[in-house]
């Protein structure tokens, strides 16, 4: 049970999280539940509940929640459309429907026998789509326990022109594949992109969300083409065509002119093939899509929540007839009712120092934007009165010298002379120790936002001066006219900030910056630290963990101190908000090895520790073991600044630059995530021709 002062902490920090309604004019959290609950999706979902494995309840209970949640942010169109909502899932086990699981578990028996073949414990679900066709029984997808054998069944759809392998064949590819949480490869690349709940039914083009779709099913073509919506998964090909691959397909398609035992989908992602949701639920069972695997907009939520619990999802394309041919109706259809994925790519480079002028753009103006001007004339050609268009966005990794500022930046005290941020380590986790050594390398550079946005537009000019050389190269390469390029080619920045920095605060210093999700926690338990000792100051007293930060808290109304050596309220917080973050990564791990399925997201962790243990032995636990996490990482090959920590007791007021440096240290490996280079392109035009 809660004590009457953990109550009123908890209270606090719902409110900062916007967990109660501001405006008392919503309607009430038993209204909301009444209709959340009375929803045909919702009731499904409960219903599937009951012969679903443990950790797929956990999935649906945390989606059934973030519905919740999420509800009273939805447009009334979204609520119309969760009305329509497809829920096409049965779970399929031992003891539930027998003889379905049987039959399905004899004609995949090779795609999953393959799947055992490369599963770890720490993947307990994978994927199989059935891509045969409709009338056979295909057109499933099933996501697998590896370990009962339990299947969850969905309704998909897969491509209309059939199965291949060729770029741009609008075709389905088969065999083995991966869909990762993170992608870290240089290129084309099919990209993951998920979204919390109040994102449903939004629709993703040029790899980002551009409103609501009209409906859930084909009206015209004329009205709303197809889209892909809610939730997008890239899936990378990992068959070379070196490799034997015992395929039902084969035995199926019978006169296939593929060879399908040593195929080769490893241009997939460069294909941009993804498992997506759909405004088109009323096609799916049937063949009907451009070449992914279409899914309900409810399953892309549950495989959401099974790829962030797992980082990866193995996938299995194969197709098998379940029973003997029968006449069918299939949903109408025209060629044009196709997702615009063909015509839209994204290239993202990570990974690299955008910073170093000389080493990026010998990247990517040799290598880089040739196959881009290659692949956009090549489009031209098969779009009537073509329209290009090009974005270019640009990030770097919010600084470590930021991060202390974060609380008056929330609070808008922060002064802009103030916000010129330094990083102190570099992509690789090395660390420079002063300024002086800083000038041997412009990532370290201490930027404005004034600098920031001059050098990047800089840096826009010359992209867009190689990108127009380059594209009339390619076009006449073709034999194409390159008089009206000018007319036909549009380049733009596309300005990002970080959607986490514009939820928290009005600042505009956030330009160009963006932060790793792990990093994201620290500044969470910043705020979380910082309301506790604002509104219930007394916490300080009772917690010995927090008995070091005594001497600071009364500096808290001075700001922050002028000269860095000295160390200051906000440095003090930032010191024990990076402990309870590495606590929370220590638990994380924890339950990898003993085998558990666990999310990070939403810090599912700090959550379950509040539920069983409440507000103050939570902060207590994760002191403890964020203390010996980084004692840990001190003494490991990772730690490249090799400073090392006696003991995980040492008082932290004399250790407070150890730590820092220490914490900064571990977290500079997520700063690559942060530091993109992303051009996305698109043709468009009258019409596409969709013939090979």
């Amino acid at each position: 049970m809660y004590s009457l002062r953990s109550i009123k902490i908890l209270t606090t920090l719902f409110l900062i999280s916007n967990v109660v309604f501001a405006n008392s004019e919503r309607p009430s959290k038993v209204e909301i539940a009444k209709k959340v609950y009375s929803l045909d999706v919702v009731s499904k979902l409960k219903e599937l509940e009951m012969y679903m494995p443990e950790e797929l309840k956990g999935h649906t209970e945390h989606i059934i929640n973030d519905v919740l949640s999420s509800y009273a942010r939805l447009s009334e169109h979204q609520k119309d459309l969760l009305v329509q909502m497809k829920c096409s899932m049965r779970v399929l086990s031992k003891e539930q429907n027998t003889t379905d699981y049987e039959l399905v578990h004899q004609k995949l028996s090779k795609a999953l026998k393959y799947l055992r073949s490369k599963s770890t414990e720490e993947k307990q679900f994978a994927f199989v789509g059935n891509l045969s066709r409709s009338n056979v029984g295909g057109q499933k997808g099933y996501l697998v326990d590896m370990k009962t054998g339990t299947l969850v069944e969905v309704d998909i759809s897969s491509a209309w022109k059939g199965i291949g392998f060729k770029n741009e064949s609008e075709k389905s590819p088969l065999g083995y594949f991966e869909v990762v949480n993170h992608y870290d490869l240089e290129g084309w690349q099919a990209k993951t992109i998920t979204s919390p709940f109040y994102k449903v039914f939004h629709k993703i083009k040029g790899q980002s969300y551009k409103g609501e779709v009209k409906y859930l099913y084909r009206k015209s073509t004329k009205i709303e083409r197809a889209f892909i919506t809610s939730n997008q998964f890239g899936l990378i090909g990992k068959n070379d065509g070196n490799e034997y691959i015992d395929l039902s397909a084969r035995d199926y398609l019978r006169n296939h002119r593929e060879n399908l035992n040593y195929i080769d989908n490893s241009n997939s992602s460069k294909r941009l093939i993804y498992i997506h949701g759909t405004n088109r639920e009323d096609q799916l069972g049937y063949e009907l899509s451009g070449g992914c695997i279409r899914v309900s907009n409810i399953f892309s939520f549950l495989f959401k929540e099974v790829l962030e619990s797992q980082q990866s999802i193995d996938v299995f394309l194969d197709a098998a007839a379940l029973y003997e041919p029968q006449p069918i109706d299939i949903p109408g259809f025209d060629p044009m009712d196709l997702e615009s994925i063909y015509r839209i790519q994204t290239i993202q480079l990570n990974r690299w120092n955008l910073m170093d002028s000389m080493k990026l753009n010998k990247r990517l103006f040799q290598h880089i934007l040739p196959k881009v001007s290659h692949q956009l004339a090549d489009k031209m050609t098969k779009v009537k009165d073509s329209q290009v268009k090009v974005s270019i966005t640009m990030t770097v990794p919010f600084p470590e010298s930021a991060m202390k500022y974060w609380i008056p930046i929330m609070q808008n005290d922060l002064h802009e002379s103030k916000a010129i941020f330094q990083n102190r380590f570099g992509l690789k986790g090395q660390y420079v120790n002063s300024l002086k050594e800083s000038m041997h390398s412009s990532f370290y550079g201490a930027y404005s936002p004034e600098f920031l946005d001059i050098y990047f537009q800089s840096r826009m000019q010359e992209f867009r001066r190689v990108l127009t050389g380059t594209l009339a190269y390619s076009m006449k390469q073709k034999e194409m006219d390159t008089d009206s390029l000018e007319n036909i080619l549009e380049i733009t920045e596309q300005e990002y900030t970080d959607h986490y920095f514009t939820e928290k605060t009005k600042s505009e210093l956030f330009k160009f910056y963006s932060i790793s999700d792990e990093r994201k926690r620290v500044l969470h338990y910043m705020e979380v630290l910082d309301s506790v000792i604002v509104h219930h100051p007394e916490m300080i007293e009772e917690l010995e963990h927090l008995s070091w930060m005594k001497e600071f808290v009364n500096q808290r109304e001075h700001g922050i101190f002028e000269n860095s050596d000295v160390p200051d309220y906000y440095d003090a917080l930032l010191v024990q908000s990076y402990l309870y973050a590495l606590g929370e990564e220590e638990l994380y791990h924890i339950q990898l090895r003993l085998h558990e399925n666990s999310s990070m997201n939403e810090s599912k962790i700090e959550g379950d520790l509040l539920s069983k243990y409440g507000l103050s032995k939570t902060l207590n636990i994760l002191d403890e073991q964020g203390l010996w996490y980084l004692f840990e990482f001190s003494r490991s090959s990772e730690n490249y600044i090799k400073m090392g920590m006696e003991s995980a007791h040492q008082p932290k007021r004399d250790m407070m630059r150890g730590i820092l440096l220490l914490a900064e240290s571990y977290y500079s490996q997520f700063k690559w995530q942060s530091n993109t280079y992303m051009i996305t392109t698109e043709v468009d035009g009258d019409y596409a021709v969709l013939s090979d």
